[in-house]
Order: C-alpha cells, then structure tokens, then sequence
C-alpha cells in the first residue's frame, strides 16, 4: 500500500488583432430558466504503478493509495499499446457518482486504446451526508482532495515512467468543478484540464487569478438543470455565487490576453437527441496557452457521446453530435508534444530472462540463461519485497498464491540486473 502525508465543424468566424469580444451573441444566448440547483461533489479511489518496460496489458485495475493517514481507491487503465512516457489522463466522476460507473459511461478506454494514453479513475470519499464527492472547500469539509490527486498523479508518472508534462485531469459536475481546482492549484502537475457539466465559484476565480494558468475546456448544455448554464446563488452565503459558464471562459481569456478567436458549429449527427453543439477556441494567448468552449444547445446535465437513457434523456438530453472524451482527448493531444519513449536509466530487461505466463494466477515459471545462483525480489507497486528465492539457470517455478492481485515487479539479480513487470489476475 502506497504512503503519503499530508472536433469539430466549419469555422464560423476568424481572428482579430484588437482584444477580442467573447460575448458570443447569437452563439451563447441566455437560456436556461433555472437559478439555483444544489451544487455537485464526489469521491476518490486509486492506483499506482512501477513501468520499466513496454506495457502489453490493457489491464484495467483497482488499488489502494493512503495519503494523509486515509485509503483512497482507484483504477488504472494501461491500453496494449501503451509506452514508456505515455501521457496520463485522470477522469473524475461527479456528485453521488462512483469511478467505475465512469468508466462504463465515458468511454474513456477506448479513447486510450486508439491513441496508447494511461487513464485513472480515482474514487471521491464521502461528504458529511454520506455521498461520494470531490471537496472544492465545501463548508465543514476538510479532506485534502487536491493533496490526494497531485500526490497519486505524481507517483503514478514516476512508478509507470509517464510523461510528467503530459498529465491531465478532466471530469464532470463536481469532478469538473475539481479539475478547475486543480489547474488553479496544481498547474505543476495537471496541464491542462476539462469540465463537462461543472462551474466554479466567484471567490475562486478571484483567488485563482494569481497562479500559473493552464489550457482548459468547457463543454456545458443550456438546459443543465443541475449546475445551471447561466450560474446560481444557492451557496453565495458559503463560498462564493457559481459563475455563468460564459464568464469563466470570457474571464480566462481576458485574463491571459488571448488575441484571436474560431467559432465553429458542430453538423447534427442523425440521431435524436433534441440538442445540437456550437462554440469558441481562442488562441494566440500569454504563454502559448489556449482554450475552448462547447455550448450544447438544449443539452442537459450529461457526458456528450455517452449512452442515451430514454426517459431521462428526455429531461436532460444527452447530446450525440460529439463524443466528449474524444474531444477531450483532442484537446489534451494538442497541448503538449509528449516527450518520447522514456529510457529506464537503471536495470536491463533483454532476452537473457523470461517470465510466463503474464498475466497469470499465481503460478508463474521463470526461464534464467547465462546465470546462476541468482535471486529474484518480486516487488509491489508501492515498492514492498513481497517474495524472494533462489532462481537456476534454465526453467524455475516462482509459486506467488499467496500475493493479492495486482501489478507487481520482478529484479533477478545476478552479474546484472533484469527487471519484469507482471500481473496477478
């Protein structure tokens, strides 16, 4: 156990040289008749990992974190195709939500097995009624949700050798609403970030104005009537009126001096979903920095491209003219050019070791050419010696029954050192 403290369609406009208007008149109209809706939260799991050689998986896992004293859970999602120095994605679920209904909702992993990206789904803790969420300050709460995140992405980039430039966080509603606070907060660890369904607060973007930005996207339905389209004051007295969506992007932009801007519309897919997408990518900004926006028209409290769901999607449509984790992914792609194929600068892995089958249950052989007397030290994830022998030349068996399921790493070591991620299924 792992230990811490503590895409569209035709461009519909251009650019300009002035300081542009994103007051996008017939583009953004005030639609939405709702004021005031509770605002969302969620929880957290996790999962960690210890990458040194091509992954060949396409393993979806679940571990456990501690940070701070508390178990977090998560799941991990290494696609066949994934490198050393992959990118990470972090997809968090919303208020009453869980991370493995996300996972069967968003379609995320597909977009990870198309373009070799990790993904982690971690699961928010309880608030003080007992519901999943994420804390972004809610009154009286005091789990450090921004502590945990940072410090899982950050050992997740260093044990699955990830691209740390190329770690990002999107989610929906309350898990929009902390992946904003987390490209406030942590644009060390997170560069760039998305919200679908989820607003901030006045008081935070006040407070956020002085830190680092980074590139974000909105995608929001006008008919939300969950996290209102046009804002809401139902906890102004707490922390803070939630912004207009439109401001937020209008601010960020003024705020990083953007200079030019594409409004682009969305063809309708031949499907009925009662809703249709339009919106604004700005660009030429302070920092090279970016950003987009995606006005669903009549779009209700949903993940664009997810499953429609008759009845509800009725009341809250759920719009299939984009896939909102492949427009996400887009974005993120778009941002940072990841750095390469990390090399592991330490131990070897060639052919001179095998280790089979893999994945496997518990029985696993070890097949050891041009050494002798050698030791093998299985590790977990989080770095423990969880099992050693004596290994031979030519085929041993390594009996590993009595070890949880899980990602783990195998050191034989001899005049030199080889190394063997495997999986206990």
């Amino acid at each position: 156990m792992l230990s811490r403290n503590g895409g569209c369609g035709a461009i519909e406009g251009g650019s300009t040289e002035e300081k542009i208007d994103l007051h996008f008149q017939p583009l953004f109209m005030n639609l939405s008749p709702f004021q005031s809706a509770k605002p969302m939260k969620h929880r957290l799991l996790f999962l960690s990992f210890l990458l040194i050689s091509v992954l060949t998986f396409g393993q979806l896992v679940e571990e456990t974190y501690t940070y701070d004293g508390i178990d977090r859970s998560f799941f991990l999602y290494l696609p066949d195709n994934i490198q050393p120095g992959a990118p990470l994605v972090f997809v968090l679920h919303g208020y009453t939500g869980s991370a493995s209904s996300t996972i069967s909702s968003y379609g995320m992993n597909d977009i990870a097995d198309a373009n070799g990206f990790a993904v982690c789904y971690p699961q928010g803790s309880q608030d003080l009624t007992g519901t999943n969420f994420w804390n972004i300050n809610f009154p009286l709460e005091t789990v450090d949700d921004v502590g945990f995140l940072s410090s899982l992405a950050q050992d997740l980039t260093n044990f699955l050798d990830l691209d740390a430039n190329c770690t990002y966080v999107c989610g929906m509603s309350n898990g929009g609403m902390m992946s904003y606070y987390l490209g406030c907060e942590r644009p060390d660890v997170f560069k760039a970030f998305a919200s679908v369904t989820g607003t901030i607060t006045s008081n935070f973007l006040a407070n956020c104005m002085g830190n680092i930005p980074v590139p974000f996207m909105q995608i929001h339905g006008t008919f939300d009537l969950i996290v209102p389209y046009n804002g809401s004051t139902i906890a102004e007295d707490n922390f803070g009126e939630f912004l207009p969506v439109e401001e937020i992007f209008r601010t960020w932009n003024d705020i990083n001096d953007c200079q030019s801007v594409d409004f682009f519309s969305v063809p309708n897919a031949p499907v009925l979903d009662f809703s249709s997408v339009s919106g604004a990518e700005v660009s030429d900004c302070d920092g090279n920095l970016k950003a987009k926006f995606y006005r669903v028209e009549n779009g209700g409290h949903t993940w664009p491209g997810s499953p429609q769901i008759p009845f509800i999607d009725f009341l809250q449509p759920t719009n299939q003219d984009i896939n909102a984790s492949e427009e996400i992914w887009n974005f993120f792609s778009s941002i940072c050019a990841p750095s390469g194929i990390a090399e592991y600068d330490g131990d070897v892995l060639n052919e001179e070791v095998e280790l089979y089958p893999n994945p496997g249950y518990g029985a696993f052989y070890l097949d050891v050419q041009g050494m002798s007397n050698s030791t093998v030290n299985v590790f977990s994830i989080d770095g423990r010696l969880v099992h050693q022998q004596i290994v031979n030349e030519g085929q041993n068996y390594l009996s590993l029954f009595h070890l949880d399921k899980g990602f783990y790493l195998a050191r034989i070591q001899g005049d030199e050192d080889h190394v063997i991620k495997f999986v206990i299924e």
